[in-house]
């Protein structure tokens, strides 16, 4: 991994935690209850095809992809919300 690599991941990786917490305080203020892990991989939403995504260790990528698609598509069993309309 380059050095430009490193830093570009360290940069999207501050700020999907950033917006992992803003995600999560804002859906636990509306009574969702949303995980450390939900809020996680809902802040990555959008973000697959970044450098960033691509360095992600496989299982937490397929556990992350797996949560944006039960919320994107409103999965009844397994999403928390509804989606936007």
């Amino acid at each position: 991994m380059t050095d430009l690599a490193k830093q570009q991941h360290q940069i999207m990786g501050d700020l999907v935690l950033e917006s992992a917490e803003i995600i999560q305080n804002y859906d636990n203020a509306k009574g969702y209850n949303v995980s450390d892990n939900t809020a996680e991989a809902l802040a990555w939403a959008g973000l697959q095809s970044s450098t960033a995504w691509t360095l992600l260790d496989e299982i937490v990528k397929q556990n992350y992809k797996n949560i944006i698609d039960d919320e994107s598509s409103g999965f009844e069993i397994l999403a928390i919300g509804s989606p936007c309309n």
